[in-house]
């Protein structure tokens, strides 16, 4: 039954044996109108689908004291829960009505479908008709050359090695065909009789250049023999076998363009290696590569692996995950495609699924680099550092010269502390990395963790004064931390108090850095200045029990007694006690007059700590030994 709301004119087609009664008020779902409704003369099922298996009448049984059944107020029933379609307003149904104009749906159709027809009819009879024979001349001498002409190269030779931005891609020229107008026929015989004349020199005929610039383009059974041969090589996805293979597929682009997948190959190669060295410029064109592939061989299932690894290489891990899982879909056999997925899943949201897909891929392909190393990477980034070393060593073994092994084997040594391990990897990293700062650093800072300071000092001051060397501000303070490290290692505060204020400027929301600076400061016998150190680190970690001792004892060495204990006693409060704690403690106690006070407090830091050198020799002067 269509019902309308008398506030709205919400139309509502309501069940009429959904209702408990057949006097009811009705909650309208759009504007909460309430308003009462009656099944007017409702039939004998209507009314007994309603009752159901109730032998009392509506309204609960309630009667009057004469036994006369009682009037009951109307039960407000949601208008939704009754409808068989809710909210059509009038809005809608005009707008339905105009749709239709009264006609059915179909027939618009036939009225255009009847349009096309006639219009396409009159064309056919009023058209110009071209002169065949010409036409057909002038696509004989185009035709050849546009069909071995891949179009513009999407990336000149000149950027490749660099990391120039790509250009973007710019779509070839469509290929004349039979049905192409006389103009862009006539363009294009032009430009194929302008290239053959310029290369053309007077002692030979036209007719005689032309078919070698037709043909440079061409394919050859040769070339089709070795874009075979790198398709099988660059299955194996080995960094070594791609930055061998690269060059050669520069070349072999350059002579026979656009064929068979050499895009694809290509494309692969760029995002692989720009994702290893940070060539963003590479990165680019290795995805606007990939997409036109998939574009033009959408069933082809390395199109979504492609995208894949370009996605991965760019970190939009989100964007790669639906083409790493159609890739494992359709390729259940390929170690890659499960490479991709487990990358794209370990760094975005689903990091546990991805590596246990990981390893369960290594187990499935054992033999494969891609997967061995994204399983290792995924170790490395969850502090897994047993489980990853064993991995990276045998990955060092199969590619040796390859940097980014290197340095994830070196990450995993620093995590287990084996620091001299990391010296012997970093070493020859240095010295074929000269432009890059980041093996300097950890060069240096597995040197001071060695003793070895002035090695590691030279180190850090080399890259402070390299010239081709861009450092961020970031980057600046890192290196000035670690160069103050070197000074309070030995015990030369006063060098280290200058690295940090630096570290401070380039950083100053630092943490760390705050830390070693009041300590510097501290040891310094700087203790008013170490104290404000101290409270601006507070202000970044409120909660640090650590920086309220420190602080504490910077206070009570300045001389703000009162205020060194209340800190001090808001540390012991919450429940973390310890010697060092209760000898302070004491000294402020003694601060202050209380002899007997900082007696029990030194008592208590000797039962904690019997060897605490400091609380016994005060505790044997307060008692007069």
């Amino acid at each position: 039954m269509l019902i309308f709301c008398p506030r709205c004119q919400t139309h509502f087609d309501i069940e009429v044996s959904m209702l408990p009664a057949s006097k009811v008020k009705l909650r309208c779902s759009s504007c909460d109108e309430i308003f009462p409704f009656e099944v007017a003369a409702a039939p004998d099922e209507i009314i007994g689908q309603a009752l159901g298996d109730h032998e009392v009448p509506f309204g609960g049984g309630q009667t009057t004291e004469d036994g006369v059944p009682a009037e009951i107020e109307p039960e407000i029933i949601p208008i939704d829960e009754v409808s068989k379609e809710r909210r059509i307003t009038q809005r809608r149904r005009r707008r339905q009505d105009r749709r239709s104009f009264g006609l059915p749906r179909g027939y618009w159709g036939v009225v255009a479908i009847g349009a096309l027809v006639l219009g396409g009819a009159a064309y056919w009879v009023t058209r110009e008709t071209p002169d065949f024979d010409r036409l057909r001349t002038m696509e004989q001498a185009a035709l050849p050359r546009a069909l071995n002409t891949p179009g513009p190269t999407p990336i000149p030779l000149t950027v490749f090695g660099s990391n120039a931005p790509a250009p973007t891609w710019v779509a070839p020229p469509a290929i004349p065909t039979g049905s192409s107008t006389a103009l862009s026929v006539l363009e294009a015989f032009k430009k194929v009789e302008t290239e053959v004349r310029q290369v053309a020199t007077p002692s030979v005929p036209i007719s005689a250049v032309q078919p070698q610039v037709i043909a440079r383009k061409a394919i050859s059974a040769e070339d089709v023999s070795r874009l075979a041969a790198f398709r099988q090589e660059l299955e194996k996805f080995r960094p070594s076998v791609f930055e061998k293979m690269r060059p050669q597929l520069v070349e072999l682009w350059e002579k026979i363009g656009e064929q068979e997948d050499l895009a694809l190959l290509l494309a692969d190669v760029h995002s692989y290696l720009g994702g290893r060295q940070n060539k963003e410029s590479w990165i680019r064109y290795g995805y606007e590569m990939s997409f036109r592939w998939s574009e033009k061989n959408p069933q082809d299932s390395r199109g979504a692996r492609s995208l894949a690894l370009a996605y991965n290489s760019a970190r939009q891990f989100g964007k790669a995950l639906p083409h790493a899982q159609e890739a494992a879909t359709l390729r259940p056999r390929d170690p890659v495609a499960f490479a991709w997925l487990g990358i794209a899943l370990t760094q975005g949201k689903a990091a546990e699924a991805g590596l246990m897909s990981l390893e369960g891929s290594v187990r499935q392909f054992p033999a494969s680099f891609v997967v061995k190393e994204a399983l290792a990477r995924a170790y490395i980034d969850r502090k897994q550092y047993k489980k990853a070393v064993p991995l990276l060593r045998k990955l060092s073994e199969v590619e040796p010269d390859d940097l980014v092994t290197a340095e994830m084997l070196a990450r995993g040594f620093e995590g287990e502390g084996m620091w001299a391990e990391v010296s012997l990897i970093y070493e020859p990293l240095v010295k074929r990395l000269p432009d890059r700062w980041e093996p300097r650093f950890s060069l240096g800072r597995s040197y001071r963790l060695t003793k070895r300071f002035d090695e590691a000092r030279a180190l850090l001051d080399g890259i402070l004064g390299h010239p081709n060397l861009m450092l961020m501000n970031r980057e600046r303070a890192m290196i000035h931390l670690e160069r103050a490290k070197i000074e309070f290692d030995q015990g030369y505060p006063k060098p280290a108090i200058e690295d940090l204020k630096k570290a401070h400027e380039f950083n100053p929301s630092d943490l760390p850095t705050l830390r070693y600076l009041g300590s510097a400061l501290f040891q310094a016998e700087q203790y008013a200045a170490a104290a404000v150190v101290y409270r601006r680190a507070m202000e970044a970690q409120p909660g640090d029990s650590l920086l309220k001792r420190q602080l504490g004892a910077a206070l009570l060495e300045s001389g703000n007694v009162a205020e060194a204990e209340k800190t001090l006693q808001s540390v012991r409060r919450s429940g973390e006690e310890d010697a060092s704690l209760f000898y302070y403690l004491a000294r402020a106690r003694e601060a202050q007059g209380d002899r007997s006070g900082a007696i029990a407090f030194l008592e208590s830091a000797l039962r904690m700590d019997p060897s605490y050198k400091n609380a016994k020799i005060r505790l044997e002067k307060l008692q007069g030994r």
